[in-house]
């Protein structure tokens, strides 16, 4: 766990109620004794280091925030994910990760070639999306969550890019290389399903002046292609 990441109700001033699973993680996992340090944040608010008070079931100031050390979290990526639903035992997989990299939102868009049955998953019930979501950022020390949409269309994604300046670029097997991107604009990332982006919705991409990406010609999973695309796109734009 690189922090403990706190619901704002959890704090009062400087101290911390922590959970019974939190006390558990610091005693048996961190093996932090009173007066070490351990790194916490407060939902979307700032990251730092808080002492270890007592842990004890029958006590409430279980830390102390060290208001010194409190800072922002690392800002997000100026780039949007537009991910194909995946195969629903890789969902909370990809989420985490995509967290864990600081994309600003993570929309789940239906194409043609996305199974239906798909959408029916228990793993997307809020709860659980949330749960990925929280290990994404308790992994990389951040607060605040992306943004989270499900089911969205082509239609919607090429909607939503055109309101909110977003350069599009979709993902697709090819012999080309990457397309080159600037630091000063922000990006858009579609990702197909399984079976790839029919003629059609690439068609209707490129009408709408998306432009192609890739990685080569092989065939990817929809949440191998995010991973590697986004890499590639961020090792351009980030500072």
């Amino acid at each position: 766990m690189n922090i403990l990441l706190l619901d704002e109700q959890q704090v009062s001033g400087e101290q911390v109620e922590l959970t019974t699973t939190q006390r558990t993680h610091i005693k048996t996992v961190l093996k932090k004794s009173p007066a070490e340090q351990v790194r916490i944040g407060i939902r979307d608010g700032m990251v730092g280091i808080a002492i270890v008070n007592r842990l004890a079931d029958n006590t409430q100031h279980h830390l102390t925030i060290v208001k010194e050390t409190l800072q922002p979290p690392p800002p997000k990526v100026k780039l949007h994910i537009f991910c194909a639903l995946p195969r629903p035992p890789v969902l909370s997989r990809l989420l985490s990760a995509l967290t864990s990299m600081g994309i600003a939102s993570i929309h789940l868009i239906h194409t043609t070639k996305v199974q239906k049955s798909y959408w029916q998953s228990p793993r997307l019930q809020e709860e659980k999306v949330q749960n990925a979501i929280d290990a994404g950022l308790i992994q990389s020390r951040d607060t605040i969550s992306p943004r989270i949409s499900l089911k969205m269309s082509l239609t919607d994604v090429l909607a939503f890019a055109n309101k909110n300046n977003i350069s599009l670029l979709y993902g697709h097997p090819a012999t080309k290389n990457i397309s080159r991107v600037r630091d000063t604009k922000t990006y858009g990332l579609i990702i197909g399903p399984e079976g790839g982006l029919t003629h059609d919705e690439c068609q209707q991409l490129d009408m709408a002046g998306a432009r192609h990406i890739s990685v080569g010609e092989r065939p990817l999973r929809c949440e191998t292609a995010a991973i590697a695309l986004s890499s590639l796109i961020m090792a351009q734009i980030c500072p």
